[in-house]
């Protein structure tokens, strides 16, 4: 698991690859987050059931750096963020490999004991997006217009 780079790059491997992105937006200050970062998204990452399914990305809002290169312009992690339309953290987003936002995203952290659960489901979810895009589960529930990495 790293921070998110070059969004791109990602976009080019999870099309190659046909595999999900889990976006992991986050702060330093958020205790939340670093639940979520230590116990579930680490996990997540070192886990042989999840390896070669997915990538995981972060973006530390707080955090001038790394630069993120998107659509042939550097922005800092909170511009990313803005851009994403992320009001809130711990937010975490699935996007598939043409960079469309599927299911819903996951913000805060309401009850963590679920929380490996919601993340999975959330996964089987978006690899069932790829291969049928138009499943009631790629857009239903998502709280504003999808994102789309690839715009």
């Amino acid at each position: 698991m790293s921070d998110l780079e070059h969004v791109e790059a990602d976009l080019e491997y999870m099309q190659e690859e046909q595999i999900p992105m889990l976006l992991f937006f986050h702060a330093t200050y958020c205790s939340y987050c670093r639940t979520v970062d230590d116990e579930f998204l680490q996990t997540m990452a070192e886990s042989e059931e999840h390896d070669g399914r997915l990538i995981i990305r972060r973006v530390e809002i707080d955090s001038q750096e790394p630069e993120i290169e998107w659509q042939g312009t550097s922005y800092t992690p909170v511009e990313f963020a803005r851009l994403q339309g992320v009001e809130l953290v711990p937010e975490v987003i699935y996007f598939a490999p043409d960079g469309k936002q599927v299911v819903d995203e996951l913000k805060g952290v309401t009850v963590p004991d679920f929380y490996p659960q919601y993340l999975d489901k959330r996964l089987r979810a978006a690899e069932r997006c790829i291969d049928d895009p138009s499943l009631d589960v790629c857009t239903d529930g998502i709280d504003r217009p999808r994102r789309d990495l690839n715009n």
